[in-house]
């Protein structure tokens, strides 16, 4: 764009000098530090497929629900090749029983999490009933009472699958100020460690900060090297070419989105951005609604 340019400069424009142009520099519009679309290859896929047909084979039902709903996750539009059929919804409920009687109530619980994300039209046999809600909610306040970072993140872990197999009572979950601020203190802490484990563990915390407290997700303060330190776990998921990169990297398509909370029905709302662009542009985008 020119400024003001007198007559003789106008005549002899070979003559107009630097100080004469106003120059307006261009917004930059850097890509997001990930995208499920950009950064998983077709062998990463691939690997993540054999990983299930693996579990599914070995009938690890829980391993496999794990596995599935992530992909799930990842590739919306390509849930026909997890194959969720009769077949995988008899093996997880046979094991959901199993835990129940064995009450191990964190496999059951993550089972019937995973169960209920995957199939939500068959979520009534899963024989959800008021003590499982009284049991699990004890216990999240028991890890609220802890008051420390280990704590916490049972409290955050605890509250997501509460929000997903009880959401008509997401208001008992206590998730309040105090709440936050320790999580929030548990994420800073988990940050200053630097080994691969509490670098795990700081990218749960985040995303379930992010999916409990939609409306405050800029406040979780993830830095650029945040998200070195998760991408470096992401590719030491890669390299055994077994599939393990898939919970890290859905992690971080949840980091990335433009928002995810539970919604009234217990479905986790992904709002993913339309353009793969800065997560700090002025004027985001429309953005893609996935519910699982």
């Amino acid at each position: 764009m020119f400024g003001y340019m007198n007559m003789e400069k106008f005549l002899h424009p070979d003559r107009v000098g630097i100080g004469s142009l106003t120059i307006e520099n261009p917004k930059i519009k850097k890509e997001l530090p990930f995208d499920a679309e950009r950064d998983i290859t077709e062998e990463d896929y691939q690997a993540m497929l054999g990983k299930i047909k693996r579990e599914r084979e070995s009938s690890v039902w829980l391993n496999f629900s794990f596995s599935v709903m992530r992909m799930k996750i990842l590739f919306p539009q390509r849930q026909a090749d997890l194959k969720l059929d009769d077949q995988a919804w008899k093996g997880m409920r046979d094991d959901l029983q199993l835990w129940r009687e064995k009450s191990d109530w964190w496999r059951f619980h993550h089972l019937a999490m995973n169960m209920k994300l995957l199939f939500p039209q068959r979520q009534s046999e899963l024989g959800l009933n008021e003590e499982d809600w009284q049991r699990m909610h004890k216990q999240l306040e028991e890890e609220r009472n802890k008051r420390n970072k280990y704590g916490w993140r049972g409290f955050s872990e605890l509250a997501m699958l509460l929000g997903v197999l009880f959401p008509q009572r997401q208001a008992e979950l206590g998730l309040n100020e105090e709440a936050w601020q320790g999580m929030k203190k548990a994420l800073d802490e988990y940050r200053s460690t630097s080994d691969w484990v509490n670098a795990s563990i700081f990218s749960d915390i985040a995303m379930q900060m992010k999916i409990l407290f939609p409306q405050r997700q800029a406040d979780i303060g993830l830095t650029e090297e945040d998200w070195q330190e998760m991408y470096k776990l992401l590719l030491r998921g890669r390299v055994n070419k077994q599939g393990e990169s898939v919970k890290q990297s859905m992690i971080m398509q949840i980091l990335v989105a433009e928002e995810a909370y539970i919604n009234d029905q217990g479905e986790i709302v992904i709002n993913m951005r339309k353009d793969k662009v800065d997560l700090h542009q002025e004027t985001p985008p429309m953005p893609v609604v996935r519910r699982f």
